[in-house]
């Protein structure tokens, strides 16, 4: 199982959850409708990458949120 499947199993409430790896940085894109300041979202990557990839030495950085419709 890899991230987007994570989030498509265990966060129904994230929709259209992109995870992608440029070659320095992890980002993940998703969809919702609570978690207007995206703190949420952050959190729950954050225990994802753990459970994947064990205890990380890096931040996390929130790059945007955007309102759609």
């Amino acid at each position: 199982m890899d991230i987007e499947a994570a989030f498509r199993d265990s966060y129904p409430h994230e929709n259209n959850v992109k995870c992608r790896f440029d070659g320095a940085r992890l980002w993940l894109i998703a969809e919702n409708d609570h978690d207007p300041e995206g703190l949420n979202l952050m959190d729950e990557f954050s225990d994802n990458l753990c459970a994947f990839v064990g205890a990380f030495d890096g931040d996390l950085e929130l790059v945007s949120v955007e309102r759609i419709g």
